[in-house]
């Protein structure tokens, strides 16, 4: 219930920003989805490792489809995608490529990745 109440959150976020300012994002806002990823990794790490790790697998696996829709505009989600992605684009963000939300799911996610079942939590 508490991971769900996350990503509700977090969808919510993006669907308040979308309709009700037409600008780019503020950086305070960007940082509730650092947030919302700390709110996730924590309990995530001591209350349920594995099942951390093979979310964080999908994520990953996931959002780089998500990714490579946008950057080829496969329809039907590709034009969707890049409008609302656009919006959270920053100067880190100056290439084709939106990276900056992998590299976040990498930083925090590569730790349990590669110590996986090594050590016991």
């Amino acid at each position: 219930i508490y991971w769900a109440a996350l990503v509700i959150f977090s969808i919510l976020i993006v669907i308040i920003y979308n309709t009700c300012f037409t600008g780019r994002v503020f950086p305070g806002l960007r940082k509730c989805f650092h947030l919302a990823i700390v709110a996730v990794y924590i309990p995530g790490i001591l209350l349920d490792p594995d099942l951390l790790y093979t979310c964080s697998v999908l994520a990953f696996g996931l959002m780089v489809i998500v990714e490579t829709m946008r950057y080829l505009n496969v329809p039907p989600f590709g034009t969707a995608l890049r409008n609302n992605f656009s919006k959270f684009l920053d100067q880190q963000d100056s290439g084709e490529l939106i990276l900056t939300p992998l590299y976040l799911l990498i930083g925090v996610s590569l730790p349990i990745w590669l110590y996986h079942g090594r050590y016991a939590y």
